[in-house]
């Protein structure tokens, strides 16, 4: 009995069931499966597949959905890889591999590539149409052509074949680059100094002008050292060098020495900059990066906001981006911090970190600047372009159609070789220069050209400014409301407090008068009460002989002097 109750135990947790010799694995819905020995596997899926049409995966697990084999999905899906038949005669569903052949992009951002010509879709006859009736039959027998014309085979490409001396992609981990190849300059130049531009101008002239600045300034406009030194100090050379000073201005002073500026700015504004740090503190942690990284992020967001229309926009300085730099990050001293680096390529103002004879400026802040001409000086006064390059080449090459040319004046020509060779325009046959020829003659229509150009950015100054204006007049208007509105309200506070004070003044004269009555009153029945005492004193007693009294001991009569008013003052002060 025991040995039946353990075997009805197995059956139920298992649930097999053993009829006419066959095991059936029973599912929870109630089908019962056939169990398929390991032996007979092989035979069962050759039944299946092969003597069929080939099947796939899926349409083989649905014909064997009877049927219970251990990993049947595993199992399957390697029979079928591993079928001779399939192997050979499957279709290739796959994109062939070929040649690369990438298309040509320009490497500074915010360059013009193509314009979208299409607009909103045209007007139809009739309301049913696959592009306004949605589920429409049309519009799902449009989708299965365009689906089958893209799974069939091209037979027109061809196995991919490379030789010797071919270009292809290598892809790289982030942060490796081949040997040998020198980073792409993309605004002109790297925004970090290398070191040996780094020693370069440790012997400049501009290296002892910073440090004659530092050494002539007072230690009392610098700020003091930070009590806990959180920043990590990666350079041995600047921990000796720092050791023991006590000053901000010695600190700085080591720091310039080993990594100096760049010739990027005023001197003086990068120094005073440096002054608002104070050593010691994390570089995010400081006054001047936070500011550059604000003034960044503002630029981004309004850009983003206003699909980077040219409009009036509060831009970092360069002495700021240089002081920065200087101050470093957390692993080194002498570079750009990697959040303040991404803000600059993100916004395209990494050119502002490069020295003004060997910046590349984008085509959107040439609009902007052009548009802005007004306010450059004070956004960036030694900004100079990448229009000068274009000049450096010969008089037949113009301007790109997809690049905006330049209405600046020219500048004089930068020697720099390596530079002049690097982004050369490409020729257009159909554009026409807008830079007077060489000769030195204007023609009408670069003169008509020049005039509109000057009319239009007339215009935009005009109606800013009539903005301006009328923004400033609705401001002025609404202060001169609220101040007539506040005196209004502050002169009746001063004739309602006015008339209270006339009203207790009144009312004090009153209390004045009644206080006089109440004295005299007093005064005059303190003097009849004293009467009256004496007049009882010296009158004899009715029924008996008055006793005889001696001079001495009768009351003497006398008059009121000064002193007994002062005590009835002070007895009717007291009541």
């Amino acid at each position: 009995m025991l040995a039946q109750t353990d075997e009805a135990d197995q059956s139920t947790k298992y649930r097999h069931e053993l009829v006419d010799g066959l095991i059936y694995h029973v599912l929870k819905s109630g089908q019962r499966n056939v169990c398929i020995p390991s032996p007979c596997v092989g035979e069962v899926l050759h039944m299946v597949h092969d003597d069929k049409h080939h099947f796939g995966p899926k349409r083989m697990l649905q014909d064997l959905d009877g049927v219970t084999i251990h990993g049947l999905t595993r199992r399957v899906v390697n029979y079928v890889n591993h079928c001779p038949e399939c192997t050979t005669l499957k279709t290739n569903r796959q994109r062939q591999l070929g040649e690369l052949k990438p298309i040509d992009s320009p490497p500074i951002p915010f360059h013009t590539v193509t314009w979208d010509l299409i607009v909103d879709l045209p007007e139809v006859l009739s309301a049913n149409t696959p592009w306004t009736v949605e589920g429409f039959k049309a519009l799902n027998a449009a989708m299965v052509v365009v689906s089958d014309a893209k799974i069939r085979y091209d037979k027109t490409r061809k196995p991919p074949s490379f030789k010797v001396g071919d270009e292809v992609y290598l892809k790289l981990h982030h942060g490796y680059h081949l040997p040998g190849k020198p980073p792409l300059a993309t605004y002109g130049d790297d925004i970090n100094i290398t070191n040996a531009e780094n020693e370069k101008i440790k012997k400049s002239q501009l290296r002892e002008q910073y440090v004659q600045l530092l050494e002539n300034s007072s230690d009392i406009a610098w700020p003091p050292l930070y009590p806990q030194m959180k920043r990590n100090i990666p350079s041995d050379e600047i921990k000796q060098r720092i050791t023991g000073i006590h000053l901000t201005r010695q600190y700085w002073r080591q720091v310039i020495d080993l990594f100096p500026p760049r010739d990027n700015g005023n001197p003086r504004d990068i120094v005073n900059q440096l002054a608002k740090i104070a050593p010691g503190m994390q570089p995010s942690e400081t006054q001047p990066y936070k500011r550059l990284r604000d003034i960044l992020k503002a630029v981004y967001d309004q850009g983003q906001a206003n699909n980077w229309t040219p409009q009036l926009l509060v831009l970092p300085q360069a002495e700021l981006i240089e002081a920065v730099r200087i101050n470093g990050d957390a692993k080194a001293y002498g570079r750009i911090p990697t959040t303040i680096a991404q803000l600059l390529t993100h916004t395209g103002l990494a050119f502002m970190a490069i020295p003004a004879d060997k910046r590349i400026v984008p085509q959107y802040w040439e609009s902007f600047f052009t548009r802005c001409d007004g306010m450059r000086s004070q956004l960036c006064s030694t900004l100079r372009f990448s229009r000068r390059r274009r000049q450096q080449t010969s008089t037949s090459a113009q301007p790109s159609t997809s690049t905006q040319p330049s209405t600046y004046q020219a500048l004089p020509p930068v020697p720099n070789p390596a530079m002049q060779g690097q982004m050369p325009p490409p020729a257009s046959p159909g554009s026409k220069p807008m830079l007077p020829p060489a000769t030195g003659v204007i023609t009408t229509v670069d003169l008509l050209q020049r005039l509109i150009a000057a009319i239009d950015r007339l215009g935009v100054r005009v109606s800013d400014l009539q903005d301006t204006l009328q923004d400033t007049i609705n401001d002025m208007g609404t202060t001169l409301t609220k101040h007539i509105n506040d005196a209004a309200v502050n002169r009746d506070t001063i004739e309602r407090l006015a008339d209270d004070l006339s009203n207790q003044q009144a009312e004090a004269q009153d209390m004045a008068r009644k206080l006089e009555h109440l004295k005299q009153a007093n005064k005059m029945y303190r003097e009849k009460r004293y009467q009256s005492a004496e007049d009882e004193a010296m009158r004899p007693v009715t029924g008996h002989k008055a006793p005889v009294m001696s001079d001495a001991e009768r009351p003497q009569k006398r008059r009121r002097t000064v002193a007994d008013a002062e005590d009835d003052s002070r007895l009717f002060g007291a009541a």
